[in-house]
């Protein structure tokens, strides 16, 4: 690896760190939590996001394939008991014949 004043350095160019090398905030996939917002307060920043519905979306279409995913499997389980049914009664209609 390099050292802390060669291209390596270069790779951290505007993000928080401390002359130790430390990173402040939050860093997530390599992002600080500050850049999704910056110069705003900590206060703006939640309000920002809990006022974000863009999720939102995305948990409907979810619930609604869970409902269309729980009728598919109410459908099946209905029709494989009556198949199920329909195959007694003709294994016992052949056994009745055949005896």
């Amino acid at each position: 690896m390099g050292q802390a004043g060669g291209a390596d350095r270069d790779a951290y160019a505007g993000s928080r760190h401390t002359a130790g090398g430390a990173v402040k905030g939050l860093v997530v996939m390599g992002v600080h939590a500050a850049d999704f917002f910056p110069g705003r307060s900590f206060a703006a920043r939640l309000e920002a996001f809990r006022d974000d519905e863009s999720g939102a979306t995305a948990i409907e279409y979810g619930l609604i394939v869970a409902l269309i995913f729980i009728a598919i499997v109410a459908a099946i389980n209905s029709y494989s008991a009556s198949t199920s049914d329909m195959y007694n009664r003709i294994t016992t209609t052949l056994d009745e014949a055949g005896s």
